[in-house]
């Protein structure tokens, strides 16, 4: 008999790590791919002026005993793509979203290595999450309950500050324990003050609504149930998760083409640096989506050097790329009121509210 290949079967639920990187942060990828149990698409940003060599590289990467469980991609930047500023991210990530062939994905930059355990997690967790109709609209208004977990982030910290990259990556390289393999091991390296909520010390509003201190203290269900636990609201609009959301993919690179897409793609207007997640994160809201925590399973991100890019978008008296990211979003927002007005009323009762502050 054919094989049911319904997205929603529970029986089919999967999730596919969707990883964008440049060719100097490539070798990261090995400890994912010993970690991460289901499949990977890879898309590699290869620049303008570099073709064979870096396609070796590649190929070494993809040798089955190293990622047995990894699509590559190979993206050639255009020349203006190759520039730091012009940086294709959400670009990448789309085109990676493109080859998912699974019920959810999880997208990630390449420096964020999953927990040994994460796949597993996932798929436990998948089909218990209420994805149906919501009636709080009344009979005549059913409105889809969308549902994305929240995989909460965690930092390395190097034991003394890294003067190269070689040196940051000498850590990994030459121990793969040195980024926590466990829960119980992530807990021992914030206890030991060796690890650290993601971007907790430059990026506070980013990742403070998981609320990982209480995560860390095993407070992962709702009262009394096995319920996963719901974010109420959210701490800040800046909230920038990394999430398992579902996926049924169309090719739309805007806003204003996505509408029939069950999870939008990435806005590819930004590019380079800076609010690249958080439009997206915007975008589940506006459309009602609850936002749910996984229990247990986490992402830890590789200590290195700031990124080129990074550095300019800091550098806002020499660039303009901080700027025109900012004007790009508040554009973005203006097109997200504008796509959902019919439904806003409806819509605001499902959208996750910013807290009240205190």
């Amino acid at each position: 008999p054919a094989t049911a290949t319904v997205a929603t079967s529970k029986q089919n639920f999967q999730t596919t790590m969707v990883i964008q990187t440049t060719l100097s942060r490539l070798w990261i990828l090995e400890e994912t791919c010993q970690r991460w149990g289901g499949p990977i698409v890879v898309v590699v940003f290869i620049p303008y002026e570099k073709t064979v060599t870096a396609k070796d590289d590649i190929q070494h990467m993809a040798d089955e005993s190293i990622c047995p469980n990894a699509r590559f991609v190979h993206y050639q930047g255009t020349p203006e793509e190759s520039a730091a500023k012009h940086y294709p991210i959400n670009r990448l990530r789309n085109v990676g979203l493109d080859r998912v062939a699974t019920s959810h994905v999880l997208v990630v930059d390449v420096d964020l290595v999953p927990s040994n355990d994460l796949y597993d997690l996932i798929a436990a967790v998948l089909p218990t999450l209420p994805n149906g109709e919501n009636q709080q609209g009344g009979e005549d208004h059913h409105i889809p309950t969308r549902t994305t977990v929240v995989v909460p982030a965690f930092e390395r910290i190097p034991p003394k500050p890294c003067q190269s990259n070689t040196e940051c990556e000498s850590y990994l390289k030459s121990n793969s324990a040195f980024l926590p393999q466990t829960f119980d091991e992530l807990k021992n390296c914030v206890d030991d003050k060796e690890c650290a909520i993601f971007q907790s010390s430059n990026n506070w509003e980013g990742h403070s609504t998981t609320n990982s201190a209480s995560w860390l203290k095993k407070e992962w269900y709702q009262g009394e149930s096995q319920e996963l636990r719901v974010i109420p609201c959210f701490h800040t609009a800046r909230y920038e998760p990394y999430l398992v959301v579902p996926w049924c993919g169309s090719t739309p690179t805007s806003v204003s083409a996505s509408a029939s897409v069950r999870t939008p793609y990435y806005d590819e207007r930004f590019h380079g640096y800076g609010k690249n997640k958080i439009e997206l994160v915007s975008h589940l809201r506006v459309m009602g989506y609850q936002f749910r925590i996984l229990p247990q399973g986490f992402v830890v991100h590789n200590p290195h050097l700031e990124s080129n890019i990074k550095e300019e978008w800091k550098d806002q008296q020499g660039s303009n790329l901080h700027a025109q990211m900012d004007k790009m979003y508040m554009a973005f927002l203006k097109d997200l009121k504008g796509k959902y007005t019919a439904n806003i009323e409806l819509q605001e009762q499902l959208i996750v509210p910013i807290c009240d502050r205190q």
